[in-house]
């Protein structure tokens, strides 16, 4: 795929890069997705996903390379890898020594995966799949030693590389709040960056300006600035749809999804973010700057029938977007009983724009393809 030097180019239609049935013998009815895709850093080009209670290591073609922890069953136990079992993983950081930090969120707390031994242990926070941890007198977010703290509902994290720091989003969902927390992986300790009186379903961390980017559960982006005594928010897409662009291409929908979408899990791509809406279950292209609000099934051939059926999680790896979907688990011998990732052919090339009269509509074919 030819990469042009000021467009968004997409490749037509979707490929399948993992699919897994479901044993015959399940009995219950439950959603399936992976609710984190990463690159694997140690192995470059390759994939590591969670699905509830397992952790995948695959080959760049799909093949997985080990598995870790059981699947479906949700529980607590440490050891090695066919033993170990995991309550729905929602976060992984990998860090430069040989380390996985993983957000176990069914049971409240932070595991390490030692990938020299082969085995996982508690990190931080009280392993235990009691769901009264929810509760915001059983969880306090107090800064301090790591192994004195706990936590609700761990799920995103992010790793600071230069500052040696695991960022963690964790959530009360008896009060829905949200707070970003810090851990400083040398010394042990856990500090708090930001708090919210609202529940953040992802985010991002810049370095560079010191800036969250949040997608909080009432579906807008977000951006924090925290080099302020009391930290500035902004809707990233307020303003969405209010420029100028040639009438017979403008799709006003799409502005309309913009501000009513449910924002899961989000990434930035060179300035352009992708976004699992769980309002429209599509994936949205959104970019502010060049007002551009696109539901990514409408660019691909086949999206809903090939796998853009409720996504969950993103990620961007070698020039593919990489698409998770939830697919509902049925004991009928006739319904698809499947876990799904799907994978799509899409550069972004740095610093590109898009002319001020131009929608997608009027300028497909030349900026996106």
């Amino acid at each position: 795929m030819a990469e042009d030097s000021s467009k968004v180019v997409i490749q037509s239609r979707l490929e399948s890069f993992f699919i897994q049935p479901i044993n015959d013998n399940v009995t219950y009815r439950q959603e399936f997705s992976a609710s984190v895709i990463q690159e694997d850093r140690k192995n470059p080009g390759n994939i590591i996903a969670a699905f509830e209670g397992q952790l995948v290591f695959f080959w760049s073609d799909g093949t997985p390379r080990h598995i870790i922890g059981t699947h479906p069953q949700c529980g607590f136990r440490e050891g090695g890898l066919s033993e170990v079992q995991f309550c729905n993983i929602s976060g992984l950081a990998q860090l430069e020594s040989p380390e996985i930090i993983i957000a176990d969120t069914g049971n409240h707390c932070l595991r390490k995966y030692d990938l020299l031994n082969w085995n996982i242990t508690s990190y931080g926070g009280e392993c235990s799949n009691d769901t009264s941890l929810n509760n915001s007198t059983n969880c306090q977010w107090t800064d301090g030693p790591l192994n004195s703290t706990s936590f609700c509902s761990p799920s995103t994290l992010q790793y600071v590389q230069s500052q040696k720091q695991i960022l963690v989003l964790d959530t009360k969902e008896s009060t829905n709040e949200s707070a970003i927390l810090v851990i400083d992986h040398d010394n042990a300790t856990i500090s708090t960056l930001y708090k919210a009186d609202f529940v953040i379903n992802d985010f991002k961390y810049h370095e560079k300006d010191n800036t969250l980017i949040l997608a909080s559960v009432n579906g807008s982006l977000l951006r924090v600035s925290l080099s302020e005594e009391y930290p500035m928010v902004e809707d990233i897409f307020a303003d969405a749809g209010f420029r100028n662009h040639c009438s017979a291409s403008i799709n006003y929908n799409n502005v309309l999804w913009v501000k009513s979408m449910k924002a899961k899990r989000f990434m930035e791509i060179n300035g352009l973010y992708v976004v699992s809406d769980a309002n429209s279950r599509d994936v949205l292209l959104l970019d502010p700057h060049n007002d551009i609000y696109v539901p990514l099934s409408l660019q691909i051939k086949d999206s809903f029938a090939i796998g853009i059926t409720d996504p969950v999680s993103l990620a961007y790896v070698d020039g593919y977007l990489y698409i998770a979907n939830t697919l509902v688990i049925t004991p009928s011998p006739e319904s698809d009983r499947q876990l799904q990732i799907n994978r799509l052919a899409m550069s972004v090339s740095p610093n590109y724009t898009v002319p001020d009269h131009c929608f997608l509509g009027c300028c497909e074919g030349e900026y996106f393809v």
